[in-house]
């Protein structure tokens, strides 16, 4: 056994044992595996959380999901400033290459974009066809 502390004092644990003072106190005092509940109390427990959760969905709804909108400016911006859609030129400019964008962009605090355009890989026109980020989010 080895001694642990915690604000109630110390406690024996365990040498081989993963945990603390605070699992080891609960191990005292909060017995597990001794006894099974009875079928009839889980049931009625599982079905008053059902409840629970039933009744809080509509005030849910109310004050977390009615009348928000997404902010498209914002999103936007977000999934310009990610270096993820690089991979996408990859079969027509080389893994190398779109490292070499990737790298540039978040060294220099670029879009991918601009950093292709400024190593000169692509044009505009063919880094707009080839990084479509909304054709990588969907399966």
């Amino acid at each position: 056994m080895r001694i642990e502390r915690d604000s109630l004092g110390e406690i024996e644990v365990p040498e081989e044992a993963y945990w603390g003072a605070q699992t080891a106190r609960s191990l005292v005092h909060f017995p597990i595996g001794r006894e099974r509940m009875p079928l009839e109390v889980m049931i009625r427990n599982l079905l008053h959380s059902a409840e629970l959760l039933a009744d809080a969905c509509p005030l849910f709804t109310r004050f977390c999901i009615d009348g928000v909108e997404a902010n498209r400016r914002r999103i936007a911006k977000y999934v310009e400033q990610r270096l993820m859609p690089v991979t996408a030129l990859s079969p027509v400019i080389g893994y190398d290459r779109a490292a070499q964008i990737a790298h540039k962009a978040l060294h220099d605090d670029l879009s991918l974009r601009e950093a292709c355009l400024a190593l000169g890989y692509l044009s505009a026109e063919e880094f707009d066809r080839l990084v479509r980020p909304e054709r990588m989010a969907h399966p």
